[in-house]
């Protein structure tokens, strides 16, 4: 199916888009293949690469392609469209993490070093096996395709490491659904409701913060007995079930409860009745989840670090707090519970900043101009 780029604002989430043409002339416009090819990964492996691959390069010979542009940052596949296609046109990746560090807490912008420091905090084998055999890859597959940061995180941390003038930054990176007035928290008052409500919502895994949740309820009942906690997302790998079952169980002063994998009539409800976000992770670059938060008028709390400075540090309605400190993080939420009626609006309004679908096309259209400019 053929479509116009600034379609693409809506699209699925797809593995691959193959741009250009045989008129070879990108500044009159780019006209986009959507080409979905199921991916089956065994850890970060991913199955069949060879096959995939084939199928990648016969596409592109059948749409005489010039850039191949890849939507999430699959190394396997980096690695191997860059040997396959070389010199027949050119590869792209839309970043949403540092390649082999995700997001780094304090980086030093010496890769080597910081990969090293990554390793020996990693908790997952899988991971752990697959950055030990890869990550000296990195620089020679950068030299040969462009890397297109999704936002200003990633952007950051390519900077550190891997400085190149004029790269291109998609800005705004998503196209956010903002929900109804009556699924958001604006406009309800805290006041006279049975204790706070507090809610964390993630892709639950090593690096999201569900271990710090115990200890900032702790601190939050120790000044609001019966504050309850909704947590949505499933937890797929042992650590973290480990940690959910622990947050789970019976406490001293709050509640909690899991509701597994949230749709969108889930998180309305949740988010809708929420009075404070909880989000202590440390392994986002632009967290979605944040933002869902925010477009429902519900304050949040998060740490301190790179992808929250720089995204979020316009808004009074995220409070950012040392990292680690978990006493702070629980202040932090009860200081936004007493401000959370005068912080609804504000978190709407920054919310609304990331649901033009067309600015978010024409920024990716144009940061495809760039790469074939290049």
């Amino acid at each position: 199916m053929r479509s116009t780029l600034p379609d693409l604002a809506a699209r699925d989430v797809i593995q691959l888009i193959e741009l250009g043409g045989r008129s070879g002339t990108p500044a009159a416009g780019f006209v986009a293949e959507h080409v979905k090819l199921p991916m089956e990964f065994h850890g970060w492996r991913v199955r069949g690469l060879s096959a995939m691959v084939t199928e990648i390069v016969r596409h592109v010979r059948r749409f005489g392609a010039e850039l191949v542009v890849l939507q999430s940052e699959v190394w396997d596949l980096m690695r191997e469209l860059t040997n396959r296609l070389g010199s027949r046109c050119k590869v792209a990746a839309i970043l949403h993490a540092m390649p082999f560090l995700t997001t780094p807490v304090r980086p030093t912008g010496d890769f080597p070093l910081d990969v090293g420091d990554r390793l020996r905090g990693e908790q997952l084998d899988y991971r752990r096996s697959y950055i030990e055999a890869h990550h000296h890859e990195f620089y020679d597959v950068a030299d040969r395709m462009s890397f297109i940061p999704a936002n200003r995180t990633v952007a950051y941390y390519l900077d550190l490491y891997l400085p190149r003038p004029g790269r291109p930054v998609l800005d705004p990176p998503v196209a956010l659904r903002m929900p109804t007035r009556n699924e958001t928290a604006v406009g309800r008052t805290s006041a006279g409701q049975a204790g706070i409500r507090l809610c964390y919502m993630a892709r639950i895994e090593p690096g999201k913060g569900l271990e710090h949740l115990g200890p900032i309820m702790d601190r939050i009942a120790a000044v609001l007995p019966g504050a309850h906690l909704s947590v949505l997302g499933s937890a797929d790998d042992t650590v973290s079930r480990l940690h959910l079952d622990e947050l789970l169980a019976a406490r001293q002063g709050w509640t909690t409860r899991g509701y597994g994998w949230a749709d969108a009539d889930l998180k309305a409800e949740m988010l809708g009745t929420s009075d404070v976000f909880l989000y202590p992770s440390n392994s986002d670059s632009l967290s979605i989840s944040m933002l869902e938060a925010l477009a429902h008028g519900v304050p949040v709390v998060a740490w301190e670090l790179p992808f929250t400075r720089l995204n979020y540090r316009a808004t009074r309605a995220v409070s950012l707090v040392p990292f680690g400190d978990v006493s702070a993080f629980g202040i932090a939420a009860l200081t936004a519970y007493g401000n959370a009626d005068s912080l609804r609006n504000d978190a709407v309004r920054f919310a609304g900043k990331f649901c033009n679908p067309r600015a978010a096309a024409a920024s990716e259209r144009q940061a495809y101009r760039m790469v074939v400019a290049s």
